[in-house]
């Protein structure tokens, strides 16, 4: 029979045994929860600050076209135009699609004179003073299946302080009585060659996707 170990030695064994065994890790911090990253703007108003690309396709109003802005120009979607500036009183571009009558100068025209109403008042502008001579336009410009009349109107636009020319686009689109209008606005003293620009822009009209 074993002898049995002193009552002492025992407990010092056992204490040498506990400090020796390793501690139990702490337990793992709880997981934090992993934010979405905010849904991309909609470009719906100025304020949201949009500022377009060159891969930017702007949608425009009452419409089934979109145009590409100026690269670095704020553009806004809104329910009543589409406008691409590069300041509050700088050159700007606005857009809209209206429905016409190809067949009926006098409706057509009347549906114009209230959309390029629309599209100065959303721009800021001062409104014209002269009826525009939409059967006269002083250039055209062909877009695809879209035929436009161009007219430009010189230091007939006030935008804030800046006077300055404005280009004036319409036409139909080739579906129906639809049509597409917009108004265009460089000051007098651009060197931005804004003009440039704005026209670049109406030649990137098409078709959505």
């Amino acid at each position: 029979m074993a002898p049995r170990l002193p009552k002492l030695f025992a407990l010092t064994m056992l204490a040498l045994l506990a400090a020796g065994c390793p501690k139990p890790p702490p337990p793992p911090p709880p997981p934090q929860p992993v934010e979405a990253p905010p849904p991309p703007p909609k470009c719906e108003s100025l304020g949201e600050k949009c500022a377009a690309k060159a891969s930017t396709k702007a949608k425009i109003t009452s419409s089934d076209l979109v145009f590409t802005p100026a690269t670095g120009w704020f553009y806004a979607q809104q329910s009543s135009a589409t406008i691409s500036q590069s300041s509050e009183t700088g050159p700007g571009l606005a857009l809209m699609g209206y429905e016409g009558d190809a067949k009926d100068h006098k409706k057509e025209f009347a549906a114009r004179d209230a959309a390029m109403a629309e599209l100065i008042k959303q721009l800021g502008l001062t409104p014209l003073k002269r009826k525009v001579n939409w059967k006269k336009p002083d250039d055209t410009k062909t877009i695809g299946a879209m035929k436009l009349g161009l007219w430009q109107l010189e230091e007939a636009g006030q935008r804030g302080a800046k006077k300055g020319p404005l280009l004036l686009l319409a036409g139909p689109i080739g579906e129906g009585n639809k049509g597409v209008i917009g108004v265009g606005f460089v000051p007098e003293d651009d060197k931005s060659q804004a003009d440039i620009a704005i026209m670049k822009s109406v030649e990137s009209l098409g078709k959505a996707q």
